[in-house]
């Protein structure tokens, strides 16, 4: 039986959305492999302690996007105005380019597997340019994504929204929010647009 190939994008400490897929692929009783991305050289140190004594889990230090997409596709896509927040997009952009001129160089060039899944469990509005690196290094149209829409307003799915403008979905599924912070959607991409 071959392994379920699961590619998570924000691995934060490890101890929630990463443990969650963990645990549920565990119960399923079949063979997995999750290859977890965490930027942030702290959090990433935390998260691989975390998991060091997994066989099927690797926590990898990169950044899952182009560097120049954080200034030329992410910002320029920043609402102008964050509704649930009530503030202008100001914070985010600085927030954002605070990362574009940091002197990080642990941008990923290629997946250590090829994913079956793309869990992305990442900052605010960075799933598109999260997304767009994942296209171009594994453009398989069986792929399935799975985000977590922290946009939500209004049962409003806003991230899905900015990706929508960019790229060809199908096979959609809004799951309404319930226990978990923020609701999740899945679909696959078609083709960029």
């Amino acid at each position: 039986m071959n392994n379920i190939n699961i590619v998570e994008i924000g691995t934060g400490f490890g101890t929630n959305s990463t443990k969650n897929i963990y645990e549920y692929f565990n119960s399923q009783k079949k063979p997995f492999i999750i290859n977890s991305y965490e930027g942030c050289s702290n959090t990433f140190n935390v998260a691989k302690k975390n998991w060091d004594n997994f066989n099927n889990v690797d926590i990898i230090n990169e950044y899952v996007t182009n560097k120049a997409d954080i200034k030329n596709v992410l910002i320029p896509n920043i609402p102008k105005y964050i509704e649930d927040y009530k503030e202008t997009n100001e914070r985010f952009i600085q927030k954002y380019l605070k990362l574009f001129n940091n002197n990080n160089d642990n941008y990923i060039a290629s997946f250590n597997i090829i994913p079956d899944i793309i869990f992305i469990d990442c900052s605010r509005f960075m799933h598109l340019p999260i997304i767009k690196k994942c296209y171009e290094i594994n453009n398989n149209k069986n792929t399935i994504y799975i985000i977590e829409d922290d946009y939500f307003i209004n049962n409003n799915y806003g991230e899905l929204e900015i990706i929508e403008n960019h790229f060809i979905l199908k096979n959609i599924k809004k799951y309404k929010k319930n226990k978990w912070q923020w609701p999740f959607v899945s679909f696959q991409i078609e083709s960029t647009i």
